[in-house]
């Protein structure tokens, strides 16, 4: 039998395109959030900086404020990274970034739960 469950997905960088804090997003949906998606961008969609969906960390995003605030609320949920644009990257690097995405995760993620 299958058990409907609805919860909050945060999206933390359109946070920074709408000109608010992604923390303030974290701490509005508090309990009730339980999947994170993160990328990393420049700041406001324009012509000059679009969304890049970048790896969290390559950006101007705050992700140490992120990651501190989701131990404030004692987060447990599933953080969901966006790896950016790798079909950009030259085919024989893609797994070094690959892993150097992977350990800037792991660094911001440190214990959270």
């Amino acid at each position: 039998m299958w058990k409907l469950s609805i919860s909050t997905c945060g999206y933390a960088p359109d946070c920074t395109i709408e000109d608010y804090l992604p923390r303030i997003m974290i701490r509005v949906f508090d309990k009730q959030l339980r999947v994170l998606h993160l990328h990393d961008n420049f700041g406001m969609i324009t012509p000059v900086h679009p969304d890049q969906h970048l790896f969290p960390g390559t950006g101007t995003i705050d992700f140490s404020n992120v990651f501190s605030t989701l131990k404030e609320i004692n987060f447990c949920g599933t953080i969901n990274l966006e790896p950016g644009r790798l079909e950009r990257l030259p085919v024989n690097i893609r797994d070094a970034a690959i892993t150097g995405g992977a350990l800037i995760a792991r660094a911001y993620i440190g214990d959270i739960c």
